[in-house]
């Protein structure tokens, strides 16, 4: 989640700096923050190339920062469905309560 939450920081978008990290074996495939208003989401940026196969048991980790803390983060239901296109194992978000949800997928 600290590792997304740096690439969320990083995000140009005036209003929502949203991050989204692809991990597997200890090791960053993917990552991504949304660029700005009608750029893409930061999770579909980072599956491009999903098709491979090369996301396979991963883990999805999404963040949205606020301020100095983070938002709720949940994919949106068009990611969540790539998400499971990509055959992506586990999604990491942050919940409306502050608290870090992990979910199969």
């Amino acid at each position: 989640v600290h590792a997304a939450r740096r690439i969320a920081l990083r995000s140009p978008h005036p209003k929502h700096r949203m991050a989204a990290l692809v991990l597997a074996g200890g090791r960053i495939l993917a990552s991504a923050s949304n660029r700005g208003p009608h750029s893409g989401h930061a999770e579909a940026v980072a599956l491009r190339g999903y098709e491979t196969g090369r996301f396979k048991g991963a883990t999805i980790v999404v963040v949205r920062v606020l301020g100095e803390g983070v938002g709720m983060s949940r994919p949106c239901l068009r990611c969540e469905q790539l998400i499971r296109r990509s055959r992506i194992a586990n999604m990491v978000y942050i919940w409306w309560d502050g608290k870090t949800y992990t979910e199969e997928v």
